[in-house]
């Protein structure tokens, strides 16, 4: 049928020999085509005409073509080296057939017949030229449905229909047997088959190795236009096989394909697009072929002019589209078992995360598509209230986005683990989380899932680990220093009683002295417990008047208080009682004050005040001083914390008193604002709530 053909399939280059530029050898193999083409054309357009090189020179693509398949052949794994090894056995076929065709022609001096043995090796050549095809562009899971080749089939089917009744039918000569015409239209018909191949490829796969695809595209078309008006030049003229534009169309076709057998398969950018045409393009391009077939058919049996092969051609195209579509039909069941199942698996994975605790988000846009329950109960917030907000970043930074975004951008990027961040929720509770997220899409930085653990429980337990160590510290320290310091208190003791004995002081210097006494004597009891501490010894809690601790406490400040600072003090018409020890709670009640003194260095006014509340004595603290901030208050009762600058505090005062208050079983709170002043609450279980009990001394 043709002088020769050619197809060098395309190069999938192995990532361990990458080549050496990225287009050199396209650009190589383009311009030896050209200059091939330009040669071959001067040959045949000289005088006479160089018939010996015009046949010879056709077996120069082929063994190029199959010596090029060597490369991916031997780079190449899996379905992509079987596509390779199909082309080679396809460039093999036709090789052998221009070789025959050039042996008619030089050796015996005549045609070759048509049909003979040249058209056996051509058309044995497009059986090994369809399967490699669809191994080199399509995917594995549409390659082993089969798809592809009922619509390479329809549409082989319908142009061969309709070539048949309009050219080869009523143009071919009368002589011209049916093996001759079948064999004659089988070419083009073919070369349109693996022309639908490409097409499915490119438009269905989103762009995978779109540029070989295009290559062998092109290739496809030239032999279809070369084909094509071969068989119309038979079937009108039967024109012999001379040399001329058509050779030219063939050979450009031949080294289109040498182009693609170079062309790496590099998936394109534009890869979204296969998913937008890949459901239309399945459903309508059958009926799109057979649509027309079918109404041909019916005008022309409308007119009377019935064709059988028309009718019949109608009919076997229907059926092709019909188990084309039975078979999509069976696919799409297929896959949405498989989606289900996936759906399933997805909703018991989320089930067992909501088991662990683990709250889960997905994000898609920067938005919350789903939340599971651990989510709502971890964040404070219903589901419906967290899928309307426009960012998902609002829901960890309580609505003020602007203060959190470093912090999730920087979580959303791939080389990122888990961050630690705190947000208060929207009942005002502050929660510490620990936050890793993962991106859905790596291309597309707005959809991932994120997962939150919370640990605030975990930080405060921490927290009071490291409280516990340095309050073991501060024992240690407490030991050494109380024991020097007693020893200081025991000489000031028998010094005031011997000047209480002397006789030789007046009455405001007796009272002074007692006041010194008492204080000394407060002093040791202060030491022994803390040596008691110290030791990890326990303190035998008894029956305490909290009216008389706070007027034994403000009586024991007032002389270490500024004339600018006024006491205000405020006892209930009854006393108060709790269990615990007395000196201890004077000295926390006594540190409390001498801070609220501290808080004032330009005077102001001290407010203590005793309250019963239920079962619950309360005494309260205040002060007009300066405050303090949310992050001072967060460490005012850490051991050796201060504000004040060197010289001014040990930062032992509130601690001290804090582990007193819990010694007794109480709690010891802060309330405090910038600028308007702090006010200190100890809650302590009145006598009637309780037993005596050997309570830590702390």
């Amino acid at each position: 049928m043709r002088p020769s053909n050619l197809a060098v399939t395309p190069v999938r280059v192995a990532r361990s020999r990458p080549l050496v530029g990225e287009h050199r050898r396209e650009f190589v193999v383009g311009v030896v085509a050209v200059a091939f083409l330009a040669a071959y054309a001067a040959c045949m357009l000289s005088e006479p005409a160089s018939y010996v090189a015009y046949n010879f020179g056709y077996q120069v693509p082929a063994m190029v073509g199959i010596a090029l398949a060597i490369i991916p052949v031997r780079h190449s794994r899996g379905r992509e080296r079987a596509g390779w090894l199909l082309l080679a056995v396809m460039l093999a076929m036709w090789n052998i057939a221009d070789w025959v065709f050039a042996g008619y022609t030089v050796f015996l001096d005549r045609d070759a017949p048509f049909p003979g043995l040249p058209d056996v090796f051509y058309l044995a050549g497009y059986v090994a030229f369809f399967p490699a095809v669809a191994c080199l562009l399509l995917p594995p899971r549409r390659l082993a449905r089969g798809a592809w080749m009922l619509d390479a089939l329809i549409v082989m089917a319908a142009a061969g229909v309709i070539s048949w009744v309009y050219l080869i039918e009523p143009a071919a000569a009368a002589n011209s047997s049916l093996r001759d015409k079948l064999v004659a239209l089988s070419y083009p018909v073919f070369d349109l088959g693996i022309l639908a191949i490409v097409v499915a490829a490119v438009y269905q796969e989103g762009g995978a190795h779109r540029e070989r695809a295009t290559v062998i595209g092109i290739a496809a078309t030239l032999l279809v236009f070369a084909d094509g008006a071969y068989t119309y030049s038979w079937a009108v003229a039967e024109l012999d096989n001379g040399a001329g534009l058509l050779d030219l169309l063939w050979l450009s076709g031949y080294w289109s394909f040498a182009l693609a057998m170079v062309t790496p398969g590099r998936p394109s950018a534009a890869q979204g697009r296969g998913v937008e045409f890949r459901g239309a393009v399945s459903f309508l391009l059958p009926y799109a072929v057979a649509f027309p077939l079918v109404v041909i058919a019916m005008v022309k049996a409308a007119g009377g002019d019935q064709s059988f092969v028309l009718t019949s051609g109608a009919i076997g195209v229907m059926a092709l589209v019909a188990l084309r579509q039975l078979a999509a039909f069976a696919s799409n069941r297929a896959l949405l078992g498989r989606l289900r199942q996936d759906k399933e698996d997805r909703d018991a994975l989320l089930r067992a995360q909501s088991d662990l605790g683990e709250a889960l988000l997905i994000v898609d846009g920067w938005r919350i598509v789903f939340a599971n329950d651990a989510a709502t109960q971890l964040l404070g917030m219903p589901v419906e209230e967290m899928l309307s907000l426009p960012s998902w970043a609002k829901v960890l930074s309580g609505g003020d986005e602007d203060d959190s975004v470093p912090v999730f951008q920087q979580l959303v990027r791939p080389s990122v683990g888990a961050l630690e961040a705190s947000f208060v929720r929207p009942d005002g509770k502050r929660v510490e989380v620990e936050i890793a997220a993962a991106r859905m899409d790596g291309n597309a930085p707005d959809r991932f899932t994120v997962v939150a653990r919370d640990i605030t429980a975990r930080r405060e337990t921490e927290r009071a680990l490291h409280q516990a160590r340095r309050l073991e510290s501060l024992g240690l320290l407490a030991g050494g220093v109380a024991h020097d310091f007693n020893n200081i208190l025991t000489a000031i003791l028998i010094t005031t009683g011997i000047l209480k004995k002397s006789n030789v002081h007046s009455e405001e210097d007796a009272a002074a002295l007692s006041l010194v006494e008492d204080a000394a004597r407060r002093g040791a009891g202060i030491t022994s417990r803390l040596l008691s501490f110290s030791r990890g010894g326990l303190t035998e809690f008894g029956r305490v008047d909290l009216n008389g601790v706070v007027t034994d406490t403000l009586r024991l400040a007032r002389p270490g208080l500024t004339p600018a600072v006024t006491v205000q003090e405020e006892l209930p018409g009854v006393h108060l009682y709790v269990n615990g020890d007395r000196e201890q709670l004077e000295q926390a009640l006594l540190n409390i004050v001498i801070n609220a003194r501290d808080a004032m260095p330009g005077g102001g006014v001290i407010a203590i005040r005793l309250a019963l509340e239920g079962k619950t004595a309360v005494v309260r603290v205040s002060d007009t001083g300066m405050g303090m901030s949310v992050e001072t208050r967060s460490h005012i009762f850490e051991p050796f914390f201060t504000t004040k600058g060197p010289g001014g505090g040990t930062g032992l005062g509130l601690s001290t008193a804090y582990g007193i208050v819990q010694g007794h079983r109480g709690k010891l709170l802060v309330e405090s604002e910038p600028g308007v002043g702090t006010t200190f609450t100890m809650r302590l279980p009145t006598a009637d709530a309780q037993e005596a009990v050997a309570a830590p001394l702390a």
